[in-house]
């Protein structure tokens, strides 16, 4: 066991080997469908998804991955900004799959979350996700998520156990279900924060267009309890245009429309994954327009490298 935990370190510093996996780079361009922020997509696929149901984590074994992003996530009143890092990884353990993830941009409270991740499969799959985060003894959170698949429903939530601002106590919950049906992904989201509910329903669709591509779409809408939400789309497109590179776009309309641009270089193993573009924040993502990272003339606003072994 030390030794798959020693590998798990390792391989945060050695990354050199996947096909798009997952990566705020590659979800900052396609879209969330909304409802469940910067951890992972109600409509198609990706690893990250593991973040609002842990039970995906079942889905993810033997991979790595780094990112660097523009800088900072503010999804709600009650979750600080982020630091622009993030690392993580997931491995089979003991029968189960466990993930260890640092500096998740969204996650807890303060600036430095922690998630600790476990899934497995008994004919049902789950998981559960614990994650800490403590800036100091006034500004502290941890969260406690569970998740299932069962047939073709997977229902989540989450519940902030313990939740401080400022020293203020701060207690949320999120819960959920997706449903999928052939190509069809229909979903429902409700957050409490506190002081108030919000709700998502949405409808997905994962479209295999030709072989190495594929565009997925969601129409969902938002409201905070009042019937005068919002109305939305995500819309992406993803192609495998070389044996070592794919290329993404994404759309977003909420109240007004966005548009980003990203891809894949592919190398064995590892893949680097890149966004361009517009501001995402529309789209619930983070800001592309942002200052970049790129060295030399503001290409590139995220990068990771991903390793699957």
């Amino acid at each position: 066991m030390t030794k798959r935990i020693l590998t798990v370190f390792t391989l945060f510093a050695v990354l050199v080997g996947t096909d798009a996996y997952a990566s705020r780079a590659r979800l900052a361009v396609m879209g969330s469908g909304s409802g469940v922020g910067t951890a992972g997509s109600l409509f198609y696929s990706d690893a990250y998804n593991m973040f609002y149901n842990p039970a995906y984590v079942n889905d993810a074994s033997n991979w790595a991955i780094v990112e660097k992003s523009n800088g900072v996530i503010t999804p709600s009143a009650t979750t600080a900004a982020t630091a622009e890092g993030q690392a993580g990884a997931v491995t089979e353990m003991g029968g189960m799959n466990v993930g260890l993830f640092f500096n998740r941009g969204g996650a807890g409270i303060g600036d430095k979350p922690l998630d600790l991740l476990v899934g497995g499969d008994s004919g049902t799959k789950w998981g559960a996700r614990f994650t800490y985060d403590q800036t100091d003894g006034d500004n502290k959170s941890a969260d406690l998520s569970v998740g299932f698949e069962v047939s073709d429903f997977a229902p989540f939530f989450s519940y902030r156990v313990i939740g401080k601002v400022a020293g203020a106590d701060v207690r949320t919950w999120e819960g959920g279900l997706t449903y999928s049906y052939g190509d069809w992904t229909p979903y429902f989201v409700m957050t409490n924060d506190s002081n108030e509910s919000d709700w998502t329903v949405g409808l997905g669709r994962a479209l295999s267009l030709s072989e190495g591509t594929a565009m997925n779409y969601a129409v969902h809408y938002s409201d905070g309890g009042n019937l005068n939400g919002t109305f939305g789309l995500d819309l992406n497109l993803e192609s495998d245009v070389a044996s070592w590179l794919t290329v993404r776009g994404g759309f977003g309309y909420r109240t007004a429309s966005t548009t980003s641009i990203g891809g894949t270089i592919h190398a064995g193993n590892l893949d680097v994954d890149f966004a361009v573009g517009n501001d995402a924040t529309n789209s619930g993502q983070e800001n592309l327009a942002a200052p970049t990272i790129s060295a030399g003339g503001g290409l590139l606003t995220m990068v990771s490298a991903s390793y699957r072994w």
